[in-house]
């Protein structure tokens, strides 16, 4: 939280001695003096009584102007089920070179284009994808600079719902349908890693089958254990309709992929 200075005035240089006082704002921009290196910056505070501080604040920055940054667009992008991203790109150069591709230097980049602001990328496979830019002016740049790094999760195979090891079942008792499961999807037995399991969903139809992901159907609450091992859900039904109710469980990722899930039929 910003000091709440109300009647104080402040001076921003690079350099310790400090003249030019204004109304305290928070934040400020402030233009650095031009050339790379480390730039130190000095805060003076004055406050209604004319005192000034005594020890200015201070900070220190590296100053690059052949650097560049990379960053997903939105963090919801770091995890992704589709195989582009949306990154966006800083830095003060002519053309950038990005790919998901292991390069070790810009010599080796495949595809250099225009320098733009932001930049859709497509994945080339699933897993975690390190994406690398590195820039440059023209051709005649022998040494390109960079690297900016970002990192994303390209996961688009829903979890695996092993019906043995789910182990979903039903009873009524009571006026109450209870369903039961164990919680054990899986999302990383595969070659490349996986986005983790999420949360499951449980629909259940009084009168026709639940499609495939659980996309019809009403949704019903779903009690967790707290380990996490187990799950339960109860429906009240009559005993004589019971049997016309069809329930489907669905376990999702975190990149939004669901699984096709299992299906029970109740029995009184």
């Amino acid at each position: 939280m910003a000091p709440r200075f109300t009647s104080f005035s402040r001076c921003i240089s690079d350099t310790a001695a400090c003249t030019t006082f204004v109304p305290y704002k928070s934040p400020t921009d402030y233009i650095l003096p031009a050339g790379n290196g480390p730039k130190t910056v000095f805060v003076f505070i004055r406050d209604a009584a004319n005192s000034t501080s005594a020890t200015p604040g201070t900070a220190t920055v590296e100053l690059d102007a052949k650097a560049g940054l990379l960053s997903v667009a939105t963090p919801s992008m770091s995890i992704v089920n589709q195989p582009t991203v949306d990154l966006v790109v800083t830095a003060n150069a002519k053309e950038m070179c990005i790919t998901d591709k292991p390069i070790t230097s810009g010599a080796k980049c495949p595809k250099w284009e225009a320098k733009a602001d932001k930049k859709t990328l497509k994945l080339t496979s699933e897993g975690q994808r390190t994406i690398t830019a590195y820039f440059r002016d023209s051709k005649a740049d022998k040494t390109p600079w960079g690297p900016g790094t970002t990192s994303v999760l390209y996961d688009k195979t829903p979890p695996s719902m092993a019906a043995k090891s789910i182990q979903l079942a039903g009873k009524y008792a009571g006026g109450n349908y209870t369903v039961t499961f164990t919680a054990a999807a899986t999302d990383d037995k595969r070659s490349v890693k996986g986005s983790g399991v999420k949360d499951y969903v449980l629909v259940f139809l009084a009168a026709g089958k639940p499609k495939a992901k659980c996309t019809s159907g009403t949704a019903l609450p779903l009690s967790i254990s707290s380990d996490g091992k187990t799950g339960t859900a109860s429906l009240a039904i009559p005993s004589a309709d019971v049997s016309k109710h069809k329930f489907r469980l669905c376990a999702r990722d975190n990149a939004g992929n669901v699984a096709s899930g299992l299906s029970l039929t109740a029995k009184p």
